[in-house]
């Protein structure tokens, strides 16, 4: 997706708390400031401004160095799009390990981590531990306090008449990485392998929504 907005700007307004400006007015204006050296595939509200998509990067950094798109009664910014744009940046640095209880048998599943989890670290390998009844994760996060202690995992099962919702509580565990204990399988035990992965935030559940409490 990121990668659609390669070729675009952003036409951004002095003053947001006024701003009652149309599409149809971002497209005339530039139409009329650019006439043919650049013509918009795709024009985007963002909050007040506006994501302007072009086909060519020769024609977004056309309109970019302008730097100011002149209207009917109105400027505005003009600034080379970024996928931050907007957006508050946190980094998670702190390597961490979480040992979660409390899964049912069934529930052994990693599209049931990324609903309980993806809000709070990034998780990097995952591990269902079913001798012991846990599942350990290793995980980027912002420190060891940003898990929480308790959480809930659930899911969602469809009725004619509506949605039944069946949630499980966990309790989690977490420590630095480094001074997480060994977790030793049981003679004969059938544990998982442990699994890397980018992301579980998104893992498809199949017929069983996974509910995020």
């Amino acid at each position: 997706m990121e990668a659609q907005f390669a070729n675009a700007v952003v036409a951004t307004q002095p003053d947001p708390a006024s701003a009652t400006l149309s599409i149809t007015e971002i497209r005339f204006a530039i139409e009329s400031q650019f006439g043919n050296q650049a013509v918009p595939v795709a024009i985007t509200r963002f909050r007040s401004d506006f994501v302007i998509q072009f086909a060519t990067l020769h024609e977004r950094d056309t309109v970019a160095l302008a730097e100011i798109l002149s209207g009917h009664n109105f400027s505005m910014l003009l600034l080379p799009w970024s996928s931050q744009y907007g957006a508050t940046t946190v980094d998670w640095n702190t390597a961490v390990t979480i040992d979660i209880s409390g899964f049912p048998p069934h529930a052994f599943d990693p599209a049931t981590l990324g609903p309980l989890l993806s809000r709070h670290c990034s998780i990097q390998t995952y591990q269902f531990i079913k001798s012991k009844g846990i599942c350990r994760i290793d995980a980027y996060t912002l420190s060891t306090r940003s898990i929480p202690k308790n959480g809930y995992m659930g899911f969602q099962y469809q009725k004619v008449d509506g949605v039944r919702n069946v949630v499980f509580p966990v309790t989690m565990k977490t420590y630095l990485y480094s001074e997480a204990p060994k977790l030793e399988e049981e003679p004969g035990g059938l544990d998982a392998p442990v699994e890397k992965t980018d992301s579980v935030a998104s893992w498809d559940t199949g017929s069983r929504h996974v509910l995020h409490l």
